[in-house]
């Protein structure tokens, strides 16, 4: 570091000059500004490590998830959890054909949004008619017509693109019950699952193919927490 005499004859005897303390400074800042900036790095691919880990996992738990509803004999939905080596994996399915379409969900009063928490209605609606013209009904367009948790959180339960009910209403939940024969072939269903604070949406068709039972139609992976009142609220 450049500095001055002891015996200069500027006064400053010996501490560092002016230019020499910004020279220092700036080396400081980015050497600082560095270090934040790898943190920061460091801390974006743990996040995607972990992102890619959960997507591996429950990709996998997939699978077993859909045997389960193809070799189930009701029909309705679902709810339980099994265990894989990352952890215990909660799951619902729901066939699709139990849900609203867009353009009937978009008929629905005030009252039936307002339980979900949604506060513009109407903009709501008008959202959902443009979705069911345009056929771009995706789970993340769906979720994503209004900001409300309990619209966010429910919606995918109630409608669906291929929908065919005529008024909301959502069944309460049973543990699957294998039955020898079950098929389900053709049938489009919403299985969700969730781990370790990670949770995937899928609608799948079921193809009857032993090979390639389920065709993935729509999936959306996302971070999510809490309880499931879906059906407190819906009914």
């Amino acid at each position: 570091m450049a500095c001055s005499s002891p015996s200069s004859p500027d006064g400053e005897g010996g501490y560092a000059t002016a230019a020499a303390t910004v020279v220092s400074l700036a080396l400081a800042v980015t050497v600082a500004a560095l270090a934040g900036s790898g943190v920061a790095e460091l801390r974006s691919a743990r996040a995607d490590m972990r992102r890619m880990q959960a997507e591996y996992g429950l990709g996998g738990a997939h699978v077993m998830a859909d045997q389960t509803v193809i070799a189930d004999g009701q029909g309705r939905r679902m709810r339980w959890r099994f265990d894989i080596a990352a952890g215990q994996v909660e799951a619902l399915a729901e066939p699709e054909a139990g849900k609203l379409d867009y353009e009937t969900a978009a008929s629905l009063d005030d009252a039936a949004f307002g339980r979900l928490g949604v506060r513009d209605a109407a903009a709501l609606r008008a959202k959902l008619v443009t979705l069911a013209k345009t056929h771009s009904g995706t789970l993340a367009s769906l979720v994503g017509s209004d900001a409300a948790p309990g619209w966010r959180r429910c919606a995918p339960s109630v409608v669906s693109r291929v929908g065919r009910a005529d008024k909301p209403s959502l069944s309460a939940a049973v543990a699957p019950s294998p039955r020898p024969g079950s098929s389900r072939a053709g049938e489009v269903w919403r299985v969700r699952l969730s781990l370790g604070g990670w949770t995937e949406d899928r609608i799948v068709r079921f193809t009857g193919d032993l090979n390639h039972p389920a065709a993935i139609i729509d999936r959306s992976l996302y971070r999510a927490e809490g309880e499931d009142r879906c059906e407190t609220l819906v009914n």
